[in-house]
């Protein structure tokens, strides 16, 4: 079992900078997904945003008062 367990961390030791760098490209790739959901979410509130100013502007050039 010592010998089954230094083997174990042997191997853990050889290969610990090639698990620490997929952990740290998984976690990279994880924070750039999050940073796309939040610019998805800014720039769909952007085209929401300049949908209703068409519309506003649309709607005066009609003489109708744009809901809020």
């Amino acid at each position: 079992m010592s010998k089954g367990l230094d083997e174990m961390a042997k191997h853990i030791s050889e290969h610990y900078s090639e698990i620490k760098e997929m952990f740290s490209g998984t976690s990279t790739l994880l924070a750039v997904s999050e940073h796309n959901v939040q610019l998805e979410r800014a720039l769909d509130e952007c085209r929401r945003e300049y949908n209703i100013l068409i519309d506003a502007i649309l709607n005066s050039q009609n003489v109708i008062l744009q809901p809020t």
